[in-house]
Parts: structure tokens; C-alpha cells; sequence
């Protein structure tokens, strides 16, 4: 997983306006993004365009026009930039067989390979650098946590499991692997006196980044901070 800075949740991205970069003008509005749930490629990007018409479908929920994912040139902090407008084409045309929707995901039920509910999809992560969707943000539902010895910790914050072909989404819900969202099933259960920062899961959205176990204990008598390890 890359780094903070470089990475938008769709829901930031939706109405971002849209640019044609040849023409310097704008074309539309971010609606929707289809993109491959194996490697995250997005086929491409679902656009409300200028005028009533557009501005009428955009009030529905519709999105009557859309960018190939081959002509959007970048993802910036205030702006999609595609080619030209001609990249701008009917949004019937683009094949969708393979693709998934950002927008019709969300909610929809995610549980673990093991059968372990653990919550809801929450959203979709876009790499800006890469122009993919690199993970699933997963919200989790407290009162069905995982249980028993080899289950996966519940999580207490949203959790990322990345877009791959081992995340299977199918009609009504999402099966992730266990370990994408905690320690793999067979391990030996945790401690309870383990410190929670001690081992973090490596799909956190970053909460514990900078936490170190403590060391207060390892330090010998008399010897100050400069010395402990």
C-alpha cells in the first residue's frame, strides 16, 4: 500500500470537475468510476456533462456520457484532466462486462473466507499516481465481530483490503481473505497483555502509524532516555 498522500477515496473524487486539457475546458463532473476487480485499472470514468441535460441526468443519478480509463492523463487534488473533449464519448459505449461500479458497491456486505461477517464496504481507494483502485475500505459492524480463537481481531476503525483477484465480489456481497483484515487463521491467539501497537495490521487506515511498544521496562536503573532501545 502506498502512502497517504497519494491516495482518494471515490467519495472525495465524486464531482470533481473534469477537464479537457487540449481544449482547457471543463466537460463535466466525476459521477462514477468503473474499474477491473482484478488490478484495479480503471476502464473508466462515469461523467455528468455541461448543460441541462447533463445537469438533469446528474440529479437522478444517471451519467449519460463517460472518459476511457486510456484518456484520462491525471487525477489532481482539484481536477480529472483528460485528453480532449473527444475523449468525452456516450457512456453506452463503454463495455462493462468486466468492470466494476465505485458507486454500486458501497453497502454492500463483506465477510471473511472463513464465514465471518465483518461489516460493510464503505468505499473505494483511487491510487492518484497509478490511476487505480488499490483497495476496499471496510466499515465494521460491532455487533456481528468476528468471534472465537482463530477469528480475525475485529477491527475498531475502518480497515483497507486491497483490489485483487483473492477480494471475490460478487451480486449481493464481498469475501475477503482473513488475514487481509487480521492474523492468519492457525495462528495462536493473542495475548491480552500484548500491546495493542505491537504488530499493527498492515491493512490499517494509518491511525496507528508512528506508535512504538513501549520500552520503560527495558530500560536498566538510573539510565536515561538516551540509552533506551
Amino acid at each position: 500500500m502506498h502512502s497517504g498522500h497519494n491516495l482518494l477515496r471515490f467519495a472525495s473524487l465524486k464531482g470533481r470537475p473534469v477537464i479537457a486539457r487540449a481544449e482547457s475546458v471543463r466537460v463535466g463532473e466525476v459521477e462514477d468510476i468503473l474499474f477491473s476487480p482484478q488490478d484495479g485499472r480503471i476502464g473508466a470514468i462515469l461523467v455528468n456533462t455541461e448543460g441541462i441535460g447533463g445537469r438533469l441526468r446528474g440529479m437522478l443519478g444517471q451519467a449519460g456520457s463517460a472518459v476511457r480509463g486510456e484518456a484520462i492523463e491525471a487525477v489532481g487534488p482539484d481536477a480529472i484532466v483528460c485528453r480532449d473533449r473527444y475523449s468525452v464519448v456516450d457512456a453506452e459505449r463503454i463495455d462493462r462486462q468486466q468492470l466494476l461500479s465505485a458507486q454500486a458497491l458501497k453497502g454492500r456486505a463483506v465477510i471473511t473466507d472463513t464465514g465471518q461477517r465483518l461489516g460493510k464496504l464503505g468505499d473505494v481507494v483511487v491510487n492518484t499516481d497509478t490511476r487505480r483502485v488499490e483497495a476496499y475500505t471496510i466499515v465494521p459492524q460491532r455487533e456481528s465481530a468476528p468471534s472465537g480463537p482463530n477469528a480475525p481481531s475485529a477491527p475498531h476503525e475502518e480497515v483497507l483490503v486491497p483490489v485483487g483477484p483473492e477480494a471475490r465480489v460478487g451480486k449481493d456481497l464481498v469475501t475477503v481473505p482473513s488475514r487481509s483484515v487480521g492474523r492468519n487463521e492457525g495462528e495462536p491467539p493473542r495475548e491480552s497483555a500484548q500491546p495493542p501497537s505491537e504488530t499493527p495490521p498492515p491493512t490499517s487506515l494509518g491511525i496507528r502509524e508512528g506508535l512504538q511498544p513501549s520500552t520503560e521496562e527495558q530500560r536498566p536503573e538510573g539510565g536515561g532516555h538516551e540509552g533506551s532501545q
